[in-house]
């Protein structure tokens, strides 16, 4: 998902690639805390489908380590590509 929203954020924005990658992985922690704090209930969405889809309902620190080398993921292969542009 970080691969994907990181790729999204370049697209359509001019960030340096280590501001859209911590961008995307304080994005990605803060759904990860609102499924702690179980958000979707303390909103009354908890009947909404869209809501539960879009916020998660189920919280995991294997997603946040997950996240967290999506992003790593991100970031060699971004220092990888400009090291390849040199040559």
């Amino acid at each position: 998902m970080v691969i994907l929203l990181y790729c999204l954020l370049k697209s359509f924005t001019n960030l340096s690639i280590i501001t859209a990658a911590i961008s995307v992985l304080l994005f990605a922690y803060a759904v990860e805390i609102s499924q702690y704090f179980h958000l979707v209930s303390l909103l009354g969405l908890q009947y909404s489908r869209t809501a539960k889809i879009l916020l998660g309902t189920t919280f995991s620190f294997v997603d946040i380590l997950l996240y967290t080398l999506g992003v790593a993921t991100v970031l060699m292969l971004e220092g990888l590509w400009r090291s390849l542009k040199k040559f």
